[in-house]
């Protein structure tokens, strides 16, 4: 199912959403995203050969989607805590990168549009 409003393009697949919140006080020691299957409709960002959605998902989570045939894939981005030396530290899991690097064939273009930097 695939609807337009104000020329925004969204699509009604079942999904998967991160569920994991990102607030500081709730982050987990575990870099696994917390998903769930879930209907959508997520907004279509990028059309041609390749495709990019965004979904505002709960807990203030950001979801994007790729698609590979008929299959919609999450990339993941999660935060959670690490110890070093008894001290709790920020980490991030950064699968997303590798995701959007493959499906994008390493365009250095579309990546630097994508990619956080610190």
């Amino acid at each position: 199912m695939r609807f337009v409003v104000w020329n925004e393009i969204y699509c009604g697949p079942i999904v998967q959403t991160e569920r994991s919140s990102r607030e500081l006080q709730d982050l987990q020691f575990s870099a696994a995203p917390k998903s769930g299957l879930d209907t959508h409709f997520p907004q279509t960002l990028i059309t041609g050969n390749k495709y990019l959605y965004f979904y505002p998902g709960k807990n203030g989570n950001e979801n994007f989607y790729i698609k590979r045939g008929s299959h919609f894939e999450i990339l993941i981005y999660k935060p959670y805590i690490i110890v070093n030396d008894s001290i709790n530290s920020i980490a991030e899991n950064l699968q997303y990168q590798n995701q959007f690097s493959e499906y994008f064939n390493k365009n250095q273009e579309i990546q630097s549009r994508v990619f956080i930097t610190k």
